[in-house]
């Protein structure tokens, strides 16, 4: 059986199109490939009523896959509370429902996992401003997730996400930074920053990689004091290296932090 990807294909369409750009798609490839245009080339009709075949056969697979997607939404939306029922029977006009779906589908929580819907659905979140879905989304671009692997895509969405204070895609981008990675040039001052403004909002793995940026002196001048800080912070937030770290710092020579990577 083929995946749901190669039916979008055979329309010619991207997986995050709608039911509705589906449709049209159909009704004007059949209107293409309709074996009565070629009547006067039995080759051509031959090969027309064979391209029609997989047409038709992708537009109902398709069709099932929506209706599956929609009867997931229904009982997601069953599950709610009573209060938020109003809220939750629209999801395409709600981007923080569709994120949730997309969660599911990512994570295979509550529902199989399905890199392909989950992108379709983060892609259409990440477009009602949802920050979340436009980190997420970009990390899918990056590792190639139910999309094709696209540094540049994937370095949009971070970036629009990271400007809007998702730490998330604020410690993605230091790590790409620091290693000279995922389509942007090394820069260990601009990893300092990006690494600095999510340790500022809270998030204990930038805090791990700040203190890191101090103690090896990684885009800014070496300051123990300011690394013990922070790595004392993010233990306190409950990263697992953290503590650790922190029992072994006045050992001399140790080289404390292990290299930051993928």
């Amino acid at each position: 059986m083929a995946d749901i990807s190669q039916h979008f294909q055979t329309l010619e369409l991207e997986t995050t199109a709608t039911i509705e750009q589906a449709k049209e798609a159909y009704k004007d490839l059949v209107q293409v490939w309709h074996p009565d245009k070629h009547g006067n080339s039995p080759r051509l009709q031959a090969k027309a009523q064979e391209k029609l075949k997989d047409i038709n056969n992708a537009y109902y697979e398709i069709q099932k896959y929506f209706a599956s997607c929609k009867d997931l939404k229904e009982k997601t939306a069953q599950k709610r509370s009573e209060p938020s029922r109003e809220k939750t029977e629209n999801t395409s006009s709600d981007p923080e429902s569709i994120y949730l779906l997309a969660y599911k589908f990512y994570y295979g929580q509550g529902a199989p996992r399905n890199y392909l819907e989950a992108a379709r659905l983060f892609s259409i979140a990440a477009r009602q401003g949802h920050v979340k879905a436009m980190e997420l989304l970009g990390k899918m671009y990056l590792y190639g997730h139910g999309v094709g692997k696209d540094a540049a895509q994937a370095l949009s969405l971070l970036q629009s996400a990271a400007s809007k204070g998702n730490t998330g895609a604020l410690v993605t981008l230091g790590i790409s930074y620091s290693l000279g990675a995922n389509g942007v040039q090394q820069d260990k001052s601009q990893s300092f920053v990006c690494f600095l403004r999510g340790a500022e909002l809270g998030d204990s793995e930038a805090q791990y990689f700040l203190a890191q940026a101090y103690w090896e002196g990684l885009g800014v001048k070496k300051d123990r004091e300011q690394s013990i800080e922070w790595l004392t912070k993010s233990a306190g937030l409950g990263h697992p290296e953290s503590p650790r770290l922190l029992k072994e710092i006045t050992r001399p020579g140790l080289k404390l932090f292990r290299n930051i990577q993928w």
